[in-house]
Formats: C-alpha cells, sequence, structure tokens
C-alpha cells in the first residue's frame, strides 16, 4: 500500500467528495507503508484530483 494518496479538507481534516465544497483548499496525504504523512496542499479539489490520481513510479 506504499504510495497510496488521499486529499482531505485543510480546515478539518475530513475526506469529502468533489461535490462537497470543491473550491476549498485540500491537504494531499501519502501513505508511507506506516502512516499518512502531509506531501502537498492544492486550492481545490479539481487540483487536489489531479496530483492524486496521476500516476508515479514505485520506489
Amino acid at each position: 500500500m506504499t504510495g497510496k494518496r488521499r486529499m482531505l479538507f485543510l480546515d478539518s481534516g475530513a475526506p469529502a467528495g468533489s461535490h462537497v465544497r470543491p473550491d476549498e483548499w485540500r491537504v494531499i496525504e501519502e501513505f508511507d507503508g506506516y502512516e499518512w504523512r502531509a506531501v502537498g496542499l492544492a486550492p481545490n479539489y479539481p487540483s487536489a484530483a489531479a496530483y492524486v490520481h496521476r500516476q508515479h513510479p514505485e520506489a
């Protein structure tokens, strides 16, 4: 599961769908095999989704 990403609201830390406050900031986290770590911020849902769902090479 290493490398799995998720996005959460910056203010509450709660996950939500694209229809919920799509213009608000999201924090992007990645699972490192042990815990979720913040790896970035996005100004809105579309930007966060583009990062979370992009392909990345396995380490």
